[in-house]
């Protein structure tokens, strides 16, 4: 049994109840739930739809928020392998685990995509999804189906 699993549980036995509270953004938000595996669902099959497959790495540059907790249920649900890198630790450092275990996509803030100027293992990472404002050359977060 695994965290997706364990999140099923709940998902059946009381799916109106509180799950996540997020205070980060300007506006609260609160998920229950239901809402919380229909956000996780919808974003694995984007991600899916995109052709990533178990066992590949997914660069997640995103802060604690609503957004990184969908995120990683949608990476597990698809078996795929969430990569977190500090980005104060440098660009050295930063290209250096990209070139251990190149990433498949990228998913990251709109912020976050400042750091691909500065780095060719970023730069050629093939899917790159950014969340919040639309980046150049990126799918962005705005461009998933809508909730069913």
């Amino acid at each position: 049994m695994n965290l997706v699993d364990l999140l099923q549980i709940p998902v059946c036995q009381t799916p109106d109840t509180l799950a996540l509270w997020d205070g980060s953004a300007k506006r609260p938000r609160c998920l229950t739930f239901a809402q919380l595996d229909a956000q996780v669902q919808r974003v694995a099959l984007f991600l899916q739809n995109q052709g990533l497959q178990p066992g590949q790495g997914v660069l997640v540059l995103q802060p604690l928020s609503a957004e990184l907790y969908i995120i990683l249920g949608a990476l597990f649900r698809l078996g795929l392998v969430a990569l977190f890198l500090d980005p104060s630790a440098g660009i050295p450092h930063l290209n250096h685990c990209c070139q251990l275990f190149p990433p498949h996509a990228l998913i990251a803030t709109s912020k976050a995509y400042s750091l691909l100027p500065l780095s060719a293992p970023l730069r050629h990472i093939p899917l790159k999804i950014a969340i919040g404002l639309p980046v150049p050359g990126t799918l962005s977060w705005h461009h998933l189906p809508p909730p069913d």
